[in-house]
């Protein structure tokens, strides 16, 4: 069994913005995460001086093949359906109890007995697993306007190890936005849980979404399904997708997207007037931005943007175009919203993947390149460039991070803070 190194080293953790590697040393894999540390740090903030912290080398005996990306932490999942956890562990988030703040730093294995998981995803502070039993493992807290949320109707607190969902279908994919999470259902059925505040669950209506409803935990916290009608017949999915604070799902029968959730910044695009309210639409509708004759392989979005890529490699974009996270060139705060997908100039029909930060944007070229665009906080991936330093980059920019020289990007996953990508050579 190969034997891998996770080499870790964060400098002047709490108040400056350097780049954060964690590099996966073997002959075909390199793990790598990009980090902007200066808007917040792990455990506890330093309140009068900077703390430097030398992180200590972990060895792994994991081969690694997927990676996701939440707010404060990251998940790692092994060939062998092995799940890694790392970061931030306040609410829960790493599915695995941690005595010590070093113990969050070091990647170690969250224990799901039985199991052989197939795909993760992460939230602000809550993950998710898929097996290939088709169950799905929840564990962490959702967070509300109000604070802390839960994750459990019986359980206001946060949750630490993996709790399995009770689910009246064969769940085949999963996706979380930052505190809401979707399941899709062997039979095209989506189920959906978290915070339904502005709408990003499809299935609560408005005065429904606030915890001071009685029923709030109750009917927020158990994953129910989306019921979606189209000319009184229901729709059924076979894709599904989360932005930060919105859903996508593609109709089986005609590959439609449909989208739900905030839409303050045409994250969905042009909405009927009567299909939303003060700019939340609470139940699913088919988007006008998606051309229908296309088909659509993956979405994704950051707070007030949304990318999308199409079956022929050619990525999208449309929201809010300041720091030009959307790739179409310099804006700035009074430029208006981008209503309906764009192409990204220069990746028309070469790229295989997409992956979208709060307020920056990812690609990943057909060459194995990776391309970064977006708020300069460094979490670009630029290395000792320059464009590094809180600059933004308005075009698709290949990253220039040396742990990536001669690398091909196999995978990108962003969250609200960092990204993490693996890469073989």
């Amino acid at each position: 069994m190969r034997s891998v190194s996770l080499a870790w080293s964060a400098r002047r953790l709490a108040v400056s913005c350097r780049l954060l590697i964690c590099k996966r040393r073997c002959v075909d894999r390199t793990v790598s995460l990009f980090r902007a540390l200066g808007r917040y740090s792990f455990g506890n903030v330093p309140t009068e001086r900077t703390r430097v912290r030398s992180r200590p080398k972990t060895s792994i005996l994991f081969q690694i093949v997927s990676c996701a990306a939440g707010g404060m932490h990251s998940l790692l999942l092994s060939e062998h359906g092995k799940i890694l956890s790392f970061g931030c562990n306040d609410d829960g988030s790493l599915g695995r109890l941690t005595e010590e703040e070093e113990e969050c730093f070091k990647a170690a294995v969250v224990h799901i007995e039985g199991e052989t998981v197939s795909k993760i995803a992460a939230g602000n502070i809550h993950s998710v697993a898929l097996t290939t039993d088709c169950h799905v493992f929840i564990w962490g807290s959702y967070r509300d306007n109000s604070g802390a949320f839960g994750i459990s109707p019986k359980n206001p607190e946060f949750i630490s190890e993996p709790m399995k969902l009770s689910l009246p279908d064969s769940i085949t994919d999963i996706a979380c936005g930052a505190d809401h999470t979707l399941m899709l259902s062997q039979e095209g059925v989506i189920y959906t849980m978290g915070i339904a505040e502005q709408g990003r669950l499809g299935r609560i209506r408005k005065s429904h979404c606030c915890r001071e409803n009685r029923r709030a935990r109750q009917t927020m916290l158990t994953p129910l399904p989306m019921r979606v009608r189209r000319y009184r017949k229901p729709v059924l999915f076979d894709g599904i997708w989360a932005g930060r604070f919105s859903g996508f799902a593609r109709s089986v029968s005609d590959g439609r997207i449909w989208g739900w959730g905030l839409n303050n910044y045409h994250q969905l695009g042009e909405i009927n007037p009567d299909d939303h309210e003060d700019n939340f639409v609470y139940q699913p509708v088919e988007l006008a931005a998606f051309d229908p004759k296309k088909r659509w392989t993956q979405i994704c979005g950051g707070e007030q943007h949304t990318l999308a890529l199409d079956s022929e490699g050619t990525v999208y974009s449309m929201g809010r175009p300041l720091y030009g996270r959307l790739g179409l060139g310099p804006a700035d705060a009074n430029d208006p919203d981008v209503t309906k997908l764009t192409p990204v100039p220069g990746l028309e029909e070469c790229v295989v993947s997409i992956a979208a930060g709060d307020n920056c944007s990812f690609a990943i070229h057909k060459s194995g390149q990776l391309l970064s665009w977006g708020q300069g906080t460094n979490m670009l991936g630029q290395g000792d460039r320059e464009i590094a330093k809180d600059i933004d980059l308005y075009v698709p920019t290949q990253c220039a991070s040396k742990h990536l020289k001669d690398k091909t990007t196999i995978e990108i996953a962003a969250g609200s803070h960092h990204a993490i990508c693996i890469a073989s050579g």
